[in-house]
């Protein structure tokens, strides 16, 4: 998955309107989900999920759908105002990322990311 997730990082950099989330230096993540953020304004998320649908590729489902202060068990901790996380929920996917995902596969999902968002 790390390489996968290399390769990932490398081919991300060609798309404008897209990043993936920042990892600080000191971390190694495992890399159970690959999310990214949207920074393309007006495109929905949901527009991009039936994009790759329709094209034959499932995406995983979302790390942030519902921001932490948004559960029941956290309501005594949702005070305020949390921008960052309502616009992470908002705006981000998860790219597939599995031992067995090929170089091909990789390529194929970096491309159809980059024509839904051109779409």
């Amino acid at each position: 998955r790390e390489e996968i997730a290399k390769l990932y990082e490398e081919k991300l950099e060609t798309i404008t309107g897209v990043e993936s989330i920042p990892k600080p230096p000191s971390l190694r993540p495992n890399y159970y989900k690959f999310p990214v953020i949207i920074l393309k304004k007006n495109t929905s998320v949901e527009k991009i999920r039936d994009y790759f649908r329709k094209n034959g590729i499932n995406l995983p489902g979302r790390v942030f759908e519902k921001p932490l202060n948004r559960h029941r068990v956290l309501s005594r901790f949702s005070e305020g105002v949390y921008s960052v996380a309502e616009h992470l929920s908002r705006t981000h996917i998860t790219l597939p990322i599995y031992p067995q995902l090929s170089y091909g596969d990789v390529e194929l999902v970096v491309k159809t990311l980059k024509d839904a968002l051109s779409d």
